[in-house]
């Protein structure tokens, strides 16, 4: 097994965060031996770069900055790993010239190329100075957080099977179906 490198970074939206990107993370801490963990779409819209709007939806963002950490530790932990081994910021990746203000350009930014986006956000870092890692590349989503968050907005209890134990318990107390029902209600009333 190579040495592990000190740090690193991965990223995502995280809507929620499920088995794919726990891989994901996985896969990143097999590399390296701390990693920052960004989200994206965490800070003040302004004109997005990107061409898929419904990113930005409310709909397809139900949950917080604070929310998604939650997701994200409840899942490493039902993977066992160490909660000293990793910690979080904002990822501006749509808003690039704010990348430098809060991810850090001196470690690498690891990626799974999965769709056209994650060529583009590859794009993005390396016009940024980043240094990029692919860690896989896959044809298409198995699992995709709009299927996760229909699926609970359904009222279909499947989507148990896509996130950690400790996730599903934890959007269970936010009644995350109660919630994407009123989003979709204010999305609607537009």
């Amino acid at each position: 097994m190579p040495e592990l490198i000190p740090a690193a970074t991965i990223h995502g939206r995280f809507q929620p965060f499920h088995s794919e990107h726990l891989d994901y993370a996985v896969r990143a801490f097999e590399r390296a031996e701390f990693v920052w963990i960004g989200l994206t779409n965490s800070l003040p819209i302004r004109p997005p770069l990107m061409e898929r709007t419904d990113r930005l939806s409310l709909i397809a963002n139900p949950l917080t900055y604070y929310e998604r950490i939650r997701c994200i530790q409840c899942s490493l932990k039902d993977a066992g790993i160490d909660a000293g081994r990793f910690g979080f910021l904002p990822c501006p990746i749509e808003q690039p010239e704010h990348l430098n203000e809060y991810f850090p350009k001196e470690v690498p930014a690891f990626i799974t190329v999965v769709e056209e986006w994650s060529r583009r956000k590859i794009d993005i870092l390396t016009s940024r100075g980043y240094q990029v890692e692919i860690l896989c590349t896959r044809g298409a989503k198995s699992i995709t957080g709009t299927t996760i968050r229909r699926l609970i907005e359904s009222g279909d209890p499947h989507w148990r099977s896509y996130v950690s134990v400790s996730t599903a318990l934890y959007l269970d107390s936010l009644d995350l179906a109660a919630r994407l029902a009123g989003l979709r209600e204010i999305s609607n009333s537009r």
